[in-house]
């Protein structure tokens, strides 16, 4: 039966999932024209006080606090899907920190690259961290919130539209230099994907 709605939901949502496949295509082609740190450059250069602003208060849509408030909304409204919708924020959440903090604890953060460089822009008021960059909390914690609202709102427009929402957030990663391409590219990975995994185990049809 777990199949059964497994691909029941991929054939459901397919739009949103293409547009993620995309999304990861073309992050793919980026990095293997230019390295992670030329990437970071680039879009730290292109810095303008709108996106300052943008950025700076945006990239709190990737915070665990905005997940459970999402998961709170859900109870409210979606209550049949507030079980698995907290399992998915969970377990991506503490899959995510695992690697951080094991495998890939002595992944540098960008700044520890790009500090010398005179030209280098800063954001004021955001506090640069400089360990535990790989993947990106933030990146895997928004993707597995707009993947989870998307299988649970009826208006598939609106909810294909958080993708963009989700790709935002991560942008914002990186401009602030919080984190390289590659981590906003693999947490966005796990968050979608124990999204679609995890979601089918839920019987409500989405």
């Amino acid at each position: 039966m777990y199949w059964k709605r497994l691909n029941t939901l991929v054939e459901q949502h397919r739009l949103y999932l293409i547009l993620f496949t995309l999304w990861i295509f073309g992050l793919t082609i980026i990095q293997l024209l230019y390295t992670q740190k030329d990437i970071s450059l680039i879009i730290n250069q292109s810095n303008t006080n709108f996106l300052d602003i943008l950025c700076k208060y945006g990239t709190h849509i990737g915070d665990g606090l905005f997940a459970v408030a999402i998961a709170l909304l859900i109870f409210w409204q979606k209550r049949e899907y507030f079980l698995i919708a907290a399992i998915v924020f969970i377990s991506s959440a503490l899959f995510t920190q695992l690697l951080k903090h094991s495998l890939f604890s002595d992944f540098l953060r960008p700044i520890n690259y790009v500090s010398e460089i005179a030209s280098i822009h800063f954001v004021e008021g955001v506090t640069i961290h400089k360990y535990n960059s790989f993947p990106s909390g933030h990146s895997t914690s928004i993707f597995a919130v707009c993947a989870v609202l998307h299988f649970i709102i009826p208006n598939k427009k609106i909810g294909t539209a958080l993708l963009l929402v989700a790709v935002f957030a991560g942008f914002t990663r990186i401009y602030l230099l919080q984190h390289f391409t590659i981590d906003v590219f693999v947490g966005s990975i796990i968050g979608t994907l124990f999204a679609v995994l995890i979601f089918p185990f839920n019987k409500q049809k989405a």
